[in-house]
């Protein structure tokens, strides 16, 4: 399976995964040699990243969100 196929619903339809009202900032956002899929900003102006993954997490997966 694809991470597209599990991207697009959680974009388009935060609130249903979430109970949030969240506004989508990014997608596929490049920091530093990594990529968030998906950046989300709270009503209090936080940030929520996440990272998809279509299989099992293996432990190097843990910090790929990590931006050092």
């Amino acid at each position: 399976m694809l991470e597209k196929v599990i991207e697009d619903p959680i974009a388009n339809f935060p609130t249903e995964f979430f109970e949030e009202e969240l506004r989508l900032v990014h997608r596929q956002l490049r920091m530093k040699g990594r990529i968030l899929e998906l950046v989300f900003e709270d009503s209090k102006k936080r940030l929520l990243l996440i990272e998809v993954k279509a299989n099992p997490l293996k432990r190097r997966d843990v910090g790929q969100a990590h931006a050092s």
